[in-house]
């Protein structure tokens, strides 16, 4: 007579907790793929951010004949640049957080509501003749969603 061959309780269990260690080992490396991702995502958001603030203000000094350097603000973290281009006025300055872009009287929130701006450091950059020839900006974007999330960048604007 043939044995039938069985597997046993103790068999039994010790098969489901190999299968019970592999599958938390997978999930483990799935929950920890998952948040990689969302911190590389959050990084490259933020850098879009900056890149756009930075594109923006590089596109309203461009052919912009002077700064105003009375009414701007150098020298503090919340400082405000003043342009003036073919007789129209043009801010930058912050508040409350935020960079507010002022096109002829008409103030326009231009930083996604998702991040903040905790610097905007602008210095004066002369020229030998002691004229203002154009400004170093300091600009340190951070995301509200987590504050261990921000960008600094420096870069400057010269006057053409």
């Amino acid at each position: 007579m043939k044995k039938l061959k069985a597997i046993t309780l103790v068999e039994s269990t010790i098969y489901l907790a190999l299968f019970g260690i592999m599958f938390i080992a997978i999930m483990q490396f799935v929950i920890t793929m998952r948040d990689n991702n969302r911190v590389a995502i959050e990084k490259v958001d933020l850098e879009r951010v900056v890149i756009f603030l930075t594109n923006h203000i590089s596109d309203t000094t461009k052919n912009a004949t002077s700064i105003d350097e009375t009414n701007s603000i150098f020298a503090q973290n919340d400082g405000k640049l003043i342009i003036i281009k073919d007789e129209n006025t043009y801010e930058y300055k912050l508040e409350n957080g935020s960079l507010i872009y002022t096109d002829n009287s008409t103030p326009i929130m231009i930083l996604d509501p998702d991040y903040k701006v905790t610097r905007f450091y602008l210095e004066k950059i002369y020229n030998n003749q002691n004229s203002l020839l154009g400004t170093r900006l300091e600009l340190t974007v951070e995301s509200i969603k987590t504050s261990k999330n921000f960008k600094a960048i420096r870069t400057s604007y010269i006057l053409k």
